[in-house]
């Protein structure tokens, strides 16, 4: 449907060039045709975005952030000595900073010695375990590749 409404928006610019005029009946007749089916197109479009929007909630997302009026962004910061900072690097490390203090350090104490966690199996060590090309082939091809990278910058 698409096509056809890019189709009707190229008559819509021929029949300008063609009479100069605006008000000229053609003209008025091919941008009324253009706009009916550009408003079909973007109702078709919707139409097949909510009917997706479980299994492709990316392009869903992406169709309403593009529809949003404002943005929303992370304003300047104030750091302890009063500086206002504006360098995004500078800012992330003001975040961080903060999110550390305010978190307290686990009581290393009470986790059990690692020793301690094979003691009731017998003699299983991690050369034990057995991977397969094929398992591993499986597990890769199942990564979802529109999800962030992880920790180590590599996308899936």
């Amino acid at each position: 449907m698409i096509y056809k409404a890019a189709k009707m928006v190229r008559k819509k610019h021929k029949t300008y060039a063609k009479y100069n005029s605006k008000n000229h009946p053609a003209y008025r007749k091919a941008t009324k045709e253009a706009k009916r089916e550009i408003k079909k197109a973007k109702r078709e479009f919707e139409a097949k975005l909510a009917k997706h929007t479980k299994d492709d909630k990316k392009s869903f997302f992406a169709y309403v952030r593009s529809k949003t009026k404002t943005k929303s962004r992370i304003g300047t910061l104030t750091n302890d000595n009063g500086t206002i900072v504006e360098d995004k690097s500078e800012m992330a490390e003001e975040f961080s900073k903060f999110f550390s203090s305010t978190f307290t350090e686990e009581n290393r104490s009470t986790i059990p010695p690692s020793e301690d966690m094979f003691a009731n199996r017998s003699n299983q060590t991690l050369d034990d375990v057995d991977l397969k090309s094929e398992s591993i082939r499986k597990k890769l091809t199942s990564l979802r590749s529109d999800k962030a990278p992880g920790a180590d910058g590599i996308s899936p």
